[in-house]
């Protein structure tokens, strides 16, 4: 039967979630080793190294470095759907002051003009909100055009299915429409590594929220014009 089957899948799903998580854990102690002797050999045997091989240490302690933040982020995206959100009403308001707060350095750094409309309270896990919000904006900012100081817009519509559309728009680099469909799968890349640092999970994290929540995401587009991401999220309301 079909329900048979849907509950078998999310069985696997949240063992596969589960397995992750334990693997993830167990990779961070030899990765934390790596990071502190190799910074330890840095200190102590830097005047016996040439240049060359003090480049590849660093490549070493850096490629480590990067690699922990990949299981963290793996981490966080597996604990996602492991049943343990606290639903509440979130003030989105409040949550989005507090990211920004959080970004306060990249705004200055980048010149930013940032635009915070006023956004609705949802019933959603308070945490789980934040890091969308966090995701998305963080991305507006990143994704920045050479020409132009960073423009970004956050506001939200109250629909009539009891549904809060959050959006978070930007004047950045922006990227062919073709390509949205893709672009919230884990780990998919529109940008070289070398250009954009990351885990590329952000974005797979945020559609992981909209979902649990009963919403979703998505995408506007135009290269070198900007990019639109809207994000649904049940508004708070009787239960």
């Amino acid at each position: 039967m079909p329900s048979d089957r849907t509950g078998e899948l999310e069985r696997s799903l949240a063992e596969t979630d589960r397995l992750m998580s334990a693997c993830a854990h167990d990779l961070q102690e030899p990765l934390r080793k790596i990071v502190s002797f190799g910074e330890l050999l840095e200190r102590r045997a830097a005047e016996k190294l040439d240049p060359t091989s003090l480049r590849f240490l660093g490549r070493m302690i850096e490629g480590s470095r990067r690699m922990s933040r990949l299981i963290d982020d793996l981490q966080r995206y597996s604990k996602l759907g492991d049943g343990s959100r606290q639903i509440e009403k979130v003030e989105l308001s409040e949550t989005a002051r507090d990211v920004l707060e959080t970004l306060h350095s990249a705004v200055v750094a980048n010149a930013a003009d940032v635009e915070l409309g006023p956004l609705p309270a949802v019933r959603a896990d308070a945490a789980q909100a934040r890091l969308l919000l966090l995701q998305i904006i963080s991305n507006a900012l990143k994704f920045r055009s050479a020409a132009r100081p960073p423009r970004v817009k956050i506001w939200a519509v109250e629909r009539a299915d009891g549904f809060a559309a959050i959006s978070v728009s930007d004047n950045g680099i922006g990227f062919d429409a073709r390509d949205a469909a893709g672009l919230f799968e884990p780990f998919r890349r529109l940008n070289p590594r070398s250009d954009y640092d990351g885990s590329a999970l952000g974005l797979a994290c945020c559609r992981k929220i909209a979902r649990l929540h009963g919403g979703d995401v998505w995408v506007r587009s135009s290269p070198d014009v900007g990019s639109t991401f809207t994000a649904t999220l049940p508004l708070w309301g009787p239960s």
